[in-house]
């Protein structure tokens, strides 16, 4: 399991949520009229991000879920990408609100090496059925 390269990309996936959850501001261009707490949004993000991958960590043994799984990720970061690029758009000059936009953007491409990775097991695995 720790040995595969996809999951030294979504353990850094991991880090990278634990480090957007506590260094990182809430973005204050994103306060809803209807909702009242914008960072209780963005950490039902992040939690929710980091439960999908360590599930996917442990489908270690199950590659078509793995990929299942990352697809959904990977929709998922991208809708909240282009959620927060809109929303910043109107927002003139960069400010520590504007790194929220790494977060989607580098978790999408590390989505993209794992699959990759698992893809190359996938592929791996059937050769090796094919030669039995």
């Amino acid at each position: 399991m720790i040995q595969r390269v996809q999951t030294v990309f979504l353990v850094l996936m991991l880090f990278l949520y634990g480090v957007a959850q506590v260094y990182f501001e809430t973005p204050k261009a994103l306060e809803y009229k209807i909702t009242t707490s914008v960072s209780s949004d963005f950490v039902l993000y992040l939690s929710f991000s980091a439960l999908l991958v360590l599930s996917t960590i442990f489908f270690f043994k199950k590659r078509k879920i793995q990929l299942l799984l990352n697809r959904i990720q990977l929709f998922i970061h991208l809708m909240v990408l282009i959620v927060l690029s809109i929303s910043f758009a109107f927002w003139e000059g960069f400010n520590n609100e504007d790194l929220w936009l790494l977060v989607p953007s580098s978790s999408i491409l590390l989505i993209l090496f794992a699959n990759k990775g698992i893809k190359k097991d996938e592929n791996l695995i059937r050769s090796l059925d094919r030669i039995r």
